[in-house]
């Protein structure tokens, strides 16, 4: 029997997921993301250390009590679940779970994914409870001294750990495709391919040798995957308010101006209304709470509108919105409709601020494909343009 594959492959993913996970606790990153990953790389990393003691109970050379057996067989089946729930955890993330104003205050976006959510924690801590009192018993994972058995019952089992990760994967194939999602498609891919590698490795598993964990190589692989993506994305991230910045910015306008006449657009440049007399009156700190609760506010009026934002620099923001008006009349009053939504926002939040400062943005825009070999940057210099009108500034 090759024992090295047996045992040298889950020990050098263990040895992989580990790293990662000290990568993150090292960096004491607190954005939602980081922290949901870093608890997906812990199940992945018990499940993975489990497997492999497992499959060398299956092999002969690890002999142990069938008690301790027992408990191991437990343990495996709650670090598979647990990664498996994480994991649908992570991919609400993206596909719509926001946090604003800090880890506690979370919004959620689609209660269909939550529901989903909770229907499977509740089946996962049943079959895991259910398991429990299973002793002595072939229903599931249940190893008797001198056999491997698998129950009539341990479907129940992959139900819990693949149902998760299977929802997640047709959420993101199905946002990925979405043509209103188009812009922010890129973040659905770690989504897609953590549950395409997974499902490959699996068949390949049961297809080979079920003896040979080659599963634990399809859950590092892909968390590695994850890992950059993330890592990647936050070089996309203004630090201090948790936005996509201005690189972020030109990637996603030379996206929707590759689709040409197909989505119509426009660019929303704002910037904060006497904002540097907080920062003389009340210090910087204040400053960088007030820019902070500026990029909630648009957050939260850009939720499903179709649009995204961005800072663009210091007291500035930019937001891309698509319309789907017939006509330049109608495009131009959904926008109007949008900037007064972004208006009404900031004047409920002064009513109950209780600061001594009122918070309001300027608004001035642009759409795409006003003028012969429209550009970024020119619809940038005009929606500018816009915006010192509306400041009543004469910018020449």
């Amino acid at each position: 029997m090759n024992y090295w594959i047996i045992c040298d492959l889950p020990i050098m993913c263990l040895a992989i997921n580990i790293y990662l996970l000290i990568s993150i606790i090292i960096n004491k990153d607190d954005e939602q993301e980081m922290i949901v990953l870093k608890r997906v790389l812990f199940f992945a990393a018990f499940f993975i250390a489990f497997d492999c003691m497992l499959s060398l109970l299956e092999v002969g050379p690890l002999n142990l009590p069938y008690s301790v057996i027992y408990i191991i067989n437990i343990l495996y089946n709650i670090a598979g679940s647990g990664l498996a729930l994480s994991f649908f955890r992570y991919s609400q993330i993206v596909f719509g779970v926001e946090t604003i104003g800090g880890r506690k205050k979370r919004r959620i976006v689609s209660k269909k994914l939550q529901l989903m959510g909770a229907c499977m924690s509740i089946y996962a801590l049943a079959v895991a409870v259910f398991d429990a009192f299973a002793y002595k018993t072939d229903w599931f994972l249940i190893r008797k001294s001198g056999s491997f058995d698998y129950g009539p019952l341990d479907i129940l089992w992959y139900v819990s750990v693949y149902l998760p990760m299977v929802v997640s994967l047709v959420f993101g194939i199905k946002l990925f495709f979405d043509k209103k999602h188009h812009s922010s498609r890129e973040k659905y891919l770690p989504i897609i391919i953590f549950g395409l590698l997974i499902a490959i490795m699996a068949v390949i598993q049961l297809t080979v040798n079920d003896s040979y964990p080659i599963i634990p190589m399809g859950i590092t692989m892909a968390l590695v995957f994850m890992f950059i993506t993330i890592s990647e994305a936050k070089i996309s991230r203004d630090e201090l308010t948790r936005i996509d910045n201005r690189r972020q910015l030109y990637r996603d306008m030379e996206s929707l101006i590759e689709r040409g006449k197909k989505v119509s657009w426009y660019l929303l440049m704002m910037d904060g209304d006497e904002f540097k007399s907080i920062n003389d009156g009340y210090g910087h700190s204040e400053g960088d709470r007030a820019l902070i609760k500026i990029a909630d506010i648009l957050k939260v009026s850009c939720r499903k509108q179709d649009a995204r934002i961005y800072r663009f620099g210091g007291d500035e923001f930019v937001v891309l919105k698509e319309t789907s008006g017939q006509t330049r009349e109608e495009c131009d009053r959904e926008v109007e409709e949008f900037c007064q939504r972004i208006r009404n926002r900031f004047n409920e939040y002064n009513a109950s601020s209780g600061k001594m400062y009122k918070l309001m943005v300027s608004i001035g825009y642009a759409k795409y494909g006003e003028v012969e070999n429209d550009s970024a940057r020119a619809l940038i210099n005009r929606a500018d343009k816009e915006l010192y009108k509306a400041k009543g500034y004469d910018k020449r």
